[in-house]
């Protein structure tokens, strides 16, 4: 017999709003559609992990796949618990995986060798910085101005 008042609703602490829509659905998730939907990021990015390691492509590849794998895993634990440091499992992977994209996208030139280094540490020192702002101030609307801007970042390497 399910204790009558589930983990998820009596410790949930988390710095934006929910909604009710699937709370009622299994016990073991306070947001069951979203928990599952995640399916669709995780299982996705481990099978392109395994194609770059079968078929050797360069590291920042991989790395870019295990870390969507991250915000999957992330994105699953939160929904699954809605609990702040589930949030944070969903959402800092979100910056690191914006920067590695942004690395990825960047010419050859910008991303191996001397210049690529310098580069590298600078996409490394965007999301570590957000991280230490985001945990003193706790503030939702900080992180998506973060992510708006790594996102708006990436869009306008691709406009000719």
């Amino acid at each position: 017999h399910p204790h009558p008042h589930p983990h998820w609703v009596t410790h949930t602490h988390t710095h934006t709003p929910h909604s009710c829509l699937s709370m009622q659905v299994f016990f073991w998730a306070a947001e069951f559609y979203n928990t599952i939907s995640n399916i669709a990021i995780f299982i996705p990015s481990l099978f392109g992990l395994y194609q770059c390691v079968k078929y050797g492509f360069e590291f920042r590849f991989a790395l870019a796949y295990a870390s969507l794998a991250l915000v999957g895993f992330g994105s699953w634990m939160f929904h699954m618990t809605l609990r702040w440091q589930m949030q944070l499992l969903d959402e800092l992977p979100m910056i690191y995986t914006a920067a590695i994209f942004v690395f990825c996208s960047l010419d050859e030139q910008w991303s191996t060798g001397p210049r690529g280094k310098a580069t590298a540490l600078a996409m490394l020192a965007y999301p570590v910085m957000v991280t230490f702002v985001y945990l003193s101030n706790e503030n939702a609307l900080f992180f998506q101005l973060c992510y708006a801007l790594a996102v708006s970042f990436l869009d306008d390497l691709f406009k000719c």
